[in-house]
């Protein structure tokens, strides 16, 4: 919608080819696959979801719903498991390739069927967590969905330091280019995590953002705060024996101040990791 406000719709299609053909061979055929690709992303229908009111609702606790009332809904979709394995396949690989587009639908409600294996970080950089989950791996499962190579959050924040370059060909490939050639100092031979996955922190960039709604008399608030002091130890205990357990001995018989003390025992596991590149973070 921005992009039509401000009359470049041209860009929002340059950036959604870059996406789709982003890994896939350019030499031959590419045009018609990102065609398909593109229709495959527009072929999802209207839905219709089975909605309560406070007078059906009290219908159904009491057995009277005999018509329940629907909603159909162009804007957010369900991404659930069906009943129907083929269908539900189907259904599901059309909702995802739809979220992954810059059309519709902008608000996908998942349960845990979409918690593992699949991406939605195209066009996504906001996750709301309607529960906490129990444990730290699944909060990093959720929230790596849309914490991706290339997401959102990235190439808006790419866009906003280099798009005043003037570029020749494939602006977003020519645009990653020279942010590697800046975020890295101008250095070869460094990794690629900078800047398709992380990139250094400047004040105002564009981060994911966590929505954890807080519920009045919920315990989510304390479970919350447990939550993310076991998270910043569980990346540290990535690849050590017994992790769960680990944690757990750490969280119960070390307070805050001996759990950074602790890092320095940890056997740094990062994919790439020199001591010059401290500041960039994703």
């Amino acid at each position: 919608l921005k992009y039509c406000v401000n009359g470049n719709l041209q860009a929002m299609w340059d950036e959604y080819a870059h996406m789709i053909t982003s890994g896939m061979d350019k030499s031959a055929g590419v045009v018609n696959k990102l065609h398909n690709e593109i229709l495959n992303g527009m072929k999802i229908q209207t839905t219709r979801y089975k909605v309560d009111t406070l007078s059906s609702f009290k219908k159904r606790i009491n057995k009277k719903d005999k018509n329940p009332m629907y909603m159909r809904t162009h804007f957010a979709v369900a991404f659930t498991r069906g009943e129907s394995k083929d269908k539900d396949a189907d259904r599901k690989k059309t909702v995802r390739n739809a979220f992954n587009s810059p059309f519709r639908p902008f608000v996908l409600a998942s349960t845990s069927v979409g918690q593992e294996g699949l991406d939605f970080h195209n066009y996504c950089r906001r996750i709301v967590h309607w529960n906490l989950p129990g444990n730290p791996i699944d909060l990093e499962q959720r929230e790596g969905r849309i914490n991706r190579f290339e997401c959102l959050a990235i190439r808006q924040n790419v866009a906003k330091r280099y798009g005043n370059i003037q570029f020749e060909h494939d602006i977003w490939d020519e645009m990653f280019e020279e942010a590697y050639r800046r975020e890295n100092g101008g250095k070869k031979g460094c990794s690629d995590l900078i800047p398709y996955w992380g990139l250094s922190t400047t004040e105002n960039m564009v981060k994911i953002e966590r929505i954890v709604p807080m519920y009045p008399f919920s315990k989510d608030g304390l479970n919350y705060e447990r939550l993310i002091k076991i998270l910043s130890l569980y990346r540290l205990t990535l690849g050590q024996a017994r992790q769960e357990e680990l944690l757990d001995y750490i969280f119960k018989n070390y307070d805050e101040k001996q759990q950074e003390k602790l890092k320095e025992l940890f056997i740094n596991l990062s994919p790439f990791y020199k001591k010059g590149l401290k500041n960039n973070q994703s």
